[in-house]
């Protein structure tokens, strides 16, 4: 069984020391406190860490960079596109005459 100090947890998980603490303090991480320092199991923070990559799959992949194509709220409001087709001409809409 390995003691990590919060500095080698931070190392360890490859974050910055200070958001280390920040986690610790917060139970993002699993640490405790002795006395004025943090310490960290090593047994505990692997298991910690398939644990959470195994739930929380998701988070380490990022998200789409917005609506699909056709879901935009903001065109459906306006009318412009209705069931992911153009139902009118965007220009048009937006500054009231047709660029031919």
């Amino acid at each position: 069984m390995k003691m990590l100090t919060i500095e080698e947890a931070a190392k360890f998980l490859r974050i910055d020391v200070q958001t280390a603490y920040r986690y610790a303090r917060e139970a993002k991480i699993p640490a405790l406190r002795v006395g004025r320092n943090w310490r960290v199991l090593q047994e505990t923070l692997e298991t910690w860490l398939k644990e959470k990559a195994g739930k929380d799959r998701g988070v380490w992949h990022r998200s789409p960079a917005g609506p699909a194509r056709g879901e935009d709220p903001l065109l459906k409001v306006m009318g412009i596109i209705k069931d992911g087709t153009l139902t009118k001409n965007i220009d048009e809409v937006l500054y009231g005459e047709s660029k031919k």
